[in-house]
């Protein structure tokens, strides 16, 4: 009893020293985050009985006591929490910073103890993705919570959270899903995401390249403390660029995200791809493995064959395929988005820009005199 403040009534609120507050429930003891979250346990008009914290020590700790979401200061630290649901919930604090996070939740007056709050502890910190009970996941950002289509396309850091944490904040009405191009405020780096993995670059003729690739009209934002859960992988270099290393002159086609096609010169580069030439580091050149034998303008795509001219693809039949030199050479699915597809298709007659007409024959090129010529070689005119 010597442990005991004499004098006063003990009731189911006690204060310790440190001013943390406790609401004695079930042989539990529930940290005390704000004070109208007493109201809702008949609280509001009794007085703490102060306690010393070793007589709260047989006490089992429960669930924080707080009004539904309820955004706080873990003591002696520049760490911010919400209490929602019976569970609290650690925040990031670039998270805070740059979605302005604290706009939707009500603050508690005063820090409270780690200690208090530790048996309600969600482990994992919410960095930017979280989803409901049910499953749905959403990336939080400065407008408010963006569905995620996709999550596992992009981390497995997502943290699981009350629905009344979620409906503190409002719903985007878009939806993020990958591949995307992303990056954060004030970033000179933007990233390319897909299958959860992230990469990076500064080039902004480079980020053009992926944002025409998939279809984006511009660089999605989001909280870089996102981002940065996404795996970090490398250089981002577009499928379909034409690359070189500082050091060296010669020149590759990159094909899908981690390969590249050895080109023979710089008039080959021009026939497969209508990029620019990109100079980048010897270490990311040699991250790309090298594909050799790309020696002629025959390209497959997803099983179809097409001629490829200046960056253009343009459909042809294997029959006509065939008379074309050279082998069929296989490009990545991802490659040949990169491309531009022709609406015509070409055969085996094919016309210069100065108007002479060719026939495409055994792998060679036969010029035709006339269009009487061309009538009878196609089969429709006179013999």
């Amino acid at each position: 009893l010597n442990t005991f403040v004499d004098g006063g009534a003990l009731t189911r609120l006690v204060q310790t020293e440190d001013g943390n507050r406790y609401w004695i429930e079930n042989a539990s003891s529930r940290v005390v985050v704000d004070d109208l979250a007493l109201q809702t346990v008949g609280g509001q008009a009794i007085s703490a009985t102060p306690m010393t914290i070793e007589q709260l020590v047989s006490v089992s700790p429960g669930a924080a006591l707080a009004s539904e979401s309820v955004m706080f200061t873990v003591a002696g630290s520049a760490q911010m929490a919400i209490a929602s649901g019976g569970k609290t919930y650690l925040l990031n604090s670039s998270l805070l910073t740059s979605t302005g996070l604290a706009k939707w939740f009500d603050q508690a007056p005063s820090a409270i103890d780690f200690q208090a709050i530790e048996s309600t502890l969600v482990p994992d910190q919410i960095r930017g993705f979280v989803a409901s009970e049910s499953g749905q996941a959403f990336v939080i950002t400065s407008a408010g919570k963006l569905p995620v289509t996709d999550p596992e396309n992009w981390t497995d850091q997502i943290v699981t959270v009350s629905e009344a944490f979620l409906a503190k904040m409002p719903t985007v009405n878009a939806a993020l899903a990958a591949p995307a191009v992303v990056t954060s405020a004030g970033n000179k780096f933007s990233y390319f995401v897909q299958s959860a993995e992230r990469r990076i670059s500064s080039d902004k003729n480079m980020i053009g390249m992926f944002l025409s690739l998939i279809g984006q009209p511009k660089v999605i934002e989001l909280p870089q403390s996102a981002i940065n859960a996404v795996e970090k992988v490398g250089e981002a270099i577009a499928p379909g660029a034409i690359v070189k290393s500082s050091s060296s002159s010669t020149l590759y086609l990159v094909d899908d995200l981690t390969n590249k096609i050895k080109l023979a010169s710089s008039a080959q580069a021009t026939s497969v791809s209508k990029s620019k030439t990109f100079t980048i580091s010897s270490s990311d050149l040699a991250g790309l493995e090298t594909r050799t034998g790309f020696t002629s303008g025959k390209v497959q795509c997803n099983g179809a064959v097409y001629l490829l001219d200046r960056g253009i693809l343009y459909p042809t039949s294997p029959g006509a395929a065939a008379e074309f030199p050279g082998s069929v050479y296989p490009l990545s699915t991802i490659t040949c988005a990169a491309l531009q597809l022709s609406t015509r298709s070409v055969g085996q007659f094919i016309r210069t820009n100065s108007g002479i007409i060719y026939l495409i024959q055994d792998g060679t090129k036969k010029r035709v005199s006339s269009w009487e010529h061309l009538a009878r070689l196609r089969g429709d005119g006179p013999g």
